[in-house]
């Protein structure tokens, strides 16, 4: 059984894993749907927006 502090060091690294790489996902979606391309096709945006969140949930 794992005692508390090490219990604790493995919650916060998920943590702090889990919140790094949403906010990774997230930038990469915003630069991608501010580009020049994905205001001229829509599907470049949605098909990155449906990759990133799929590989973000694998």
């Amino acid at each position: 059984m794992l005692n508390c502090s090490r219990k604790f060091l493995l919650a916060y690294n998920i943590l702090l894993f889990t919140v790094t790489h949403y906010q990774i996902i997230n930038g990469l979606e915003r630069v991608v749907e501010g580009s020049t391309e994905a205001k001229y096709i829509h599907v470049v945006a949605m098909a990155f927006k449906i990759g990133g969140r799929f590989s973000n949930n694998v």
